[in-house]
């Protein structure tokens, strides 16, 4: 909740809208006109221009002389960058955390 997402409409140009809503298969975006739509969580994430940028987005802590991984809860909207490299065909995206381990 929170991302920047960008859309093409026929007819009606290139809009941008934020991620209002997070279900378990799509997501609600109000656009800058005040209309909403949903779209599927897949579409969405192909189409996130800006992550959110709100207290609940976890950010890896600064490097500390024995730095440890960046931990994540389950509930935290990560952006996962794309891996296309040989043998990988992998699109990232936006995503929500739905398990964890206790290691982190």
């Amino acid at each position: 909740v929170g991302a920047t997402v960008e859309k093409r409409f026929p007819g009606y140009g290139v809009h941008r809208g934020t991620v209002v809503e997070l279900g378990a298969d799509d997501v609600v975006v109000k656009w800058e006109t005040d209309e909403r739509t949903t779209l599927s969580l897949k579409e969405a994430s192909r189409r996130v221009i800006a992550a959110p940028s709100r207290k609940t987005e976890r950010v890896a802590p600064a490097p500390a002389p024995a730095a440890a991984p960046p931990t994540f809860r389950v509930g935290d909207l990560v952006v996962v960058a794309p891996d296309t490299s040989p043998g990988n065909n992998r699109e990232g995206g936006a995503g929500t955390i739905v398990a964890a381990n206790a290691d982190g």
